[in-house]
């Protein structure tokens, strides 16, 4: 909010340290759902790249763990 008006901006207010965190959690979201969705896949195609992602983003694998506590049916 800017005084009454709602205004969209394309950056967070926090300054740059917030502007990192958000430009990072953006990759994340996407190597999840890839991570996701690979295994689905014949041969997990996408699971080198999205390896490689990570450790160039210095990400641990274990935010990755998609594993369910239990099955859906």
């Amino acid at each position: 909010m800017d005084g009454n008006t709602l205004k969209f901006t394309t950056e967070p207010k926090g300054g740059a340290a917030d502007t990192t965190a958000e430009r990072l959690w953006i990759p994340v979201a996407l190597l999840q759902a890839a991570a996701a969705i690979s295994p689905l896949l014949v041969g997990d195609p996408m699971k080198p790249t999205i390896d490689r992602a990570m450790g160039d983003l210095g990400l641990p694998a274990s935010l990755l763990n998609l594993r369910r506590t239990r099955p859906l049916l």
